[in-house]
């Protein structure tokens, strides 16, 4: 079961991704408003509002919670300070939007996903890129595992597939909605994916079930993500962001 926590005040227009921190202390919201914000997970104040000239369609931590990635559809990868909110770097994916990006569990690697159906691995130290094709569609969601070993990317096809980090060999391709894929992550524990599609649609993917457990949640919501603390951060077209928290030991999904 899940508790309502709060509605944080919204974007001016649909808020497309939002990540937590890795000690969630804070949390960043990305919008199609060209602004992200930083939030203070204690008492849900704004910490900064980041202003770019471009609709903010993904962000993502660095796992040792130094800095935040986020993607825009002018092509680029920024890498914001956590404490300054200051660029510290940025990245360029040609003429191809990237529309979702991960940090490796180490940080020294982030991933891509972009309209050519190609995810970059670009090592932030070398800059070097390795661009393995991995859907006929757009990837519109990848993730790391927590250990590293795995990669989950959706596609504007509806298809999730999970990948080997090292040999991009495919170890598991699910149609997984009929919708675009807005969002696909793993739990903390590495044994669960989430899914999310435009519609409010999403999917609980478990390794040593062949069905997902499947919810809906109202208002067009659209993307759901774990956090270390058994709660869930919602947003979506409605330009709001809800925080859900767990009233178990563990979140609890229900079949239909």
């Amino acid at each position: 079961m899940l508790n309502h926590v709060i509605e944080l005040p919204p974007h001016k227009n649909s808020v497309m991704d939002c990540c937590w921190s890795p000690d969630g202390a804070k949390l960043v919201t990305a919008s199609s408003d060209c602004t992200i914000k930083v939030w203070d997970c204690l008492d849900f104040t704004n910490l900064a509002i980041l202003r770019l000239d471009a609709q903010v369609v993904s962000c993502s931590w660095d796992p040792n919670g130094k800095f935040f990635t986020t993607c825009s559809i002018d092509n680029k990868i920024r890498l914001w300070d956590s404490e300054t909110f200051s660029i510290l770097d940025i990245l360029s994916s040609s003429n191809q939007i990237v529309w979702s990006s991960s940090l490796s569990p180490d940080g020294t690697k982030i991933i891509t996903g972009s309209d050519d159906g190609k995810i970059r691995m670009w090592d932030l130290q070398s800059k070097s890129i390795r661009t393995p094709s991995v859907h006929t569609v757009a990837v519109s969601s990848c993730s790391w595992s927590p250990d590293g070993s795995q990669i989950v990317t959706g596609s504007f096809g509806g298809r999730i597939k999970v990948w080997d980090s090292k040999s991009f060999n495919v170890l598991a391709s699910h149609q997984a909605h009929s919708l675009v894929v807005r969002r696909c992550c793993w739990s903390p524990n590495g044994k669960q994916i989430l899914s999310c599609s435009f519609g409010g649609t999403s999917k609980v993917w478990i390794k040593s079930e062949k069905e997902p457990a499947i919810f809906l949640y109202p208002d067009t919501t659209s993307f759901l993500f774990f956090s270390h603390f058994r709660t869930i951060a919602t947003c979506g077209l409605n330009f709001i962001l809800s925080i859900l928290r767990s009233l178990k030991s563990k979140i609890q999904f229900f079949s239909h």
